[in-house]
């Protein structure tokens, strides 16, 4: 009796240690901690925006996020990108995507992936079952897959991931947009487009995105 006592007031003691370290290391670093919260609420927000079918959406991780596609554009284009996605993040959360019939649909997801040492076959798997969700749900989607943009520290897992992923849409019949020639410089992000981090792009890179993909989204 008195050794279970003793475990459960260690046990007990324990709990709020973890309890307190967490809450004193989600105000320090909270985007360490707090990025399913982070992502959960900003799909939320998503959800319960109003409906607005025949749209064009740019779906992926936090380069899409600061996208400033509203002010590079004239059409209205609906932003989907959340900071810190990967592949499978897309897939759980597409469904808010497809119920809006959107004309286009543009992807750009996976340095995150990579970044978390996923492999490559699990990655491409993920973006199989997106495009042929979206395929199921909204068939009138056109659908655009873009390549990763450069990163120095896993260039040769990008490269490799883009062919596959090229090879991927050339199988579904959809459309590949190559993002990574235009912005590489040995091996890593351009230094005009980088905004000091070597993977987040600076104001310069935004505007030749929106030169590279603007014919895709007028057509």
């Amino acid at each position: 009796m008195i050794k279970y006592v003793l475990f459960a007031s260690l046990a007990l003691n324990l709990f709020f240690v973890a309890f307190f370290a967490i809450r004193k290391f989600r105000y320090y670093f909270p985007g360490k901690i707090l990025h399913y919260e982070y992502s959960s609420a900003r799909n939320h927000l998503f959800e319960v925006m109003p409906r607005r079918d025949n749209s064009i959406i740019f779906v992926g991780d936090s380069q899409t996020q600061f996208f400033p596609l509203d002010e590079l554009f004239t059409d209205t284009i609906l932003n989907r990108g959340i900071s810190g996605d990967v592949s499978g993040g897309v897939l759980n959360r597409l469904e808010e995507i497809t119920r809006r019939k959107p004309a286009k649909l543009f992807i750009q997801v996976g340095i995150n992936d990579i970044t978390r040492s996923i492999p490559l076959a699990v990655i491409t798997q993920n973006y199989a079952a997106i495009l042929q969700q979206v395929k199921n749900q909204s068939p009138a989607t056109k659908i655009y897959v873009q390549s990763l943009l450069p990163y120095g520290p896993r260039y040769t897992k990008v490269r490799e991931f883009n062919t596959l992923l090229k090879q991927l849409a050339i199988g579904e019949k959809v459309t590949y947009i190559d993002l990574y020639s235009p912005f590489v410089e040995n091996n890593r992000l351009g230094s005009p487009y980088d905004c000091g981090d070597g993977l987040h792009l600076s104001g310069e890179g935004y505007l030749l995105w929106r030169d590279i993909v603007s014919s895709y989204v007028a057509e």
